[in-house]
């Protein structure tokens, strides 16, 4: 008895002393920018030693992944804009989407796999398959973004622009005449591949198709700007995020109202107000370049 418990607390120690090396360890090798510098020995620790192989033998993956995150945009008053110009036409989209074309939504996917959900309780073939292309749309158009950014990445935000303008516009002439299936399909690519090449501007984050992260972020963003972390923090930064996604929620929001109401009177042309409001944005986001490339 006595020995079992001498074992346990010798063990207990043990575990204890390599915890507290290895995280002093790992600590000192990322922050030695700030810290003192590591010492020669720390390097045979092992679980640092095999911390830095890691490292070492991944290093070539981490580039890439690098290489495939897309660069932010300047926080410009003109990116805000096009930002929730941007916003606003994908609340459009999914407003004509579901009102007209199956009561399905093109880039909303939480909503569409909540009723897939019910389409697979209901035991509806048709209703699962409707609901089930634009996810797959959505995946189809995440790889495509995917690419752009690895293989063309100066042209990566140029080109998304320019498949979007070309989708909607295909869309707002021919969607009466092809399969709602196909519309749908077409239109999640698009957005999908807008949603992986645009989502940062400066250090706010946001998505212009997916309100439920983006009303989580204005919140956080208000919360820090009114309580910062220290009583000496800035609140700059919680003030840009509740600003930019803020107005990224509001578009969204007023561009499903335009397109409900233009629905009435424009039918699917309708699609044709979102093909204006992203020709505003690009032209808005080149005018930024632009100016910063002249700078």
């Amino acid at each position: 008895m006595i020995a079992s418990w001498l074992l346990t607390v010798i063990l207990s120690h043990l575990i204890a002393i390599i915890s507290f090396h290895s995280l002093r360890s790992f600590a000192l090798l990322h922050c030695s920018g700030v810290a003192t510098p590591v010492p020669a020995d720390r390097y045979n620790h092992p679980v640092t030693a095999c911390y830095l192989l890691y490292r070492k033998s991944h290093a070539r993956s981490f580039k890439r992944k690098r290489r495939t995150l897309p660069d932010p945009l300047p926080r410009k008053p003109g990116i805000i804009l096009a930002v929730m110009l941007l916003a606003m036409s994908s609340g459009l989209v999914d407003a004509v989407v579901y009102m007209r074309h199956g009561h399905v939504f093109a880039y909303a996917m939480t909503g569409n796999l909540v009723l897939l959900g019910v389409a697979f309780a209901s035991y509806n073939l048709h209703s699962i398959l409707s609901h089930l292309a634009p996810v797959l749309g959505f995946a189809c158009g995440v790889f495509v973004g995917k690419f752009l950014l690895r293989k063309f990445r100066p042209f990566a935000l140029h080109l998304t622009l320019l498949l979007q303008i070309v989708v909607l516009t295909l869309a707002g002439t021919f969607a009466s005449h092809i399969p709602a299936d196909l519309l749908v399909i077409c239109l999640a690519v698009s957005g999908a591949i807008i949603i992986t090449v645009i989502r940062r501007a400066g250090e706010a984050a946001f998505n212009v198709t997916f309100m439920t992260g983006n009303l989580r972020a204005v919140f956080e963003g208000a919360f820090d700007a009114l309580w910062p972390s220290h009583p000496a923090a800035h609140r700059t930064p919680g003030e840009q995020q509740f600003l930019i996604v803020g107005l990224t929620v509001i578009g969204f929001l007023g561009g499903a109202a335009i397109g409900s109401l233009s629905l009435q009177r424009l039918s699917d042309h309708t699609f044709w107000i979102a093909d204006l409001l992203l020709i505003v944005a690009g032209w808005l986001i080149r005018r930024v370049q632009a100016s910063e490339e002249t700078e």
